[in-house]
């Protein structure tokens, strides 16, 4: 079967955010760049990838979520799959119940490996759904005040020179979640 090449964009838009996840009824396939799997402990059962200005989530196990690297390109085909969204975050599953892709069931292959990911530069007013799953930098922000010199676990505050804030969430099993946040103004990638 021959598949059509899809951007990122045009799966999500098959979906409504909030809505039960819709089934991908059509030879599309999409690709896109490793931004993260779980090799650091923050992203359990996912692998994110990015295309251009865009992301999406794969929901998958624990152990294929580390089959990729950062800076792999890899290309999907996403008929059968189903594309919803994880608090907020663009998502493939498995089926309408959000299960994790099994991705030795799936079509996937590896096109490129380390690949460099380049941090697209945002100002925290600028931020939009548009930018989950991508690997953005913001300049200029600190942590609020009572989240200076805390560990990185948990749901955190950034805040810019505007007042502007953004949570920034870590899990507990990150490798850096003992970790101290900054003190000081400077650059979150």
């Amino acid at each position: 079967t021959l598949f059509s090449l899809r951007g990122f964009d045009e799966i999500k838009a098959l979906h409504s955010l909030g809505s039960s996840p819709t089934l991908i009824d059509q030879d599309w396939a999409i690709q896109g760049i490793v931004t993260a799997n779980n090799e650091s402990g923050n992203f359990a059962n996912q692998l994110i990838l990015q295309s251009g200005t865009s992301g999406m989530m794969i929901y998958t196990s624990e152990i294929a979520s580390l089959n990729f690297q950062k800076g792999d390109q890899i290309l999907i085909k996403v008929n059968g799959l189903y594309i919803g969204d994880q608090m907020g975050m663009p998502c493939l599953f498995a089926n309408i119940d959000k299960e994790p892709i099994d991705i030795a069931t799936i079509d996937i292959d590896l096109i490129s490996s380390e690949n460099t990911v380049v941090a697209l530069s945002y100002t925290m007013n600028n931020i939009t759904l548009q930018q989950a799953g991508t690997l953005i930098k913001l300049n200029g922000v600190e942590w609020v005040g009572n989240d200076q010199s805390t560990l990185y676990a948990g749901q955190k505050m950034l805040l810019d020179c505007d007042s502007n804030q953004i949570g920034v969430r870590t899990s507990t099993d990150a490798s850096f979640s003992a970790d101290l946040t900054a003190d000081m103004n400077g650059t979150f990638q």
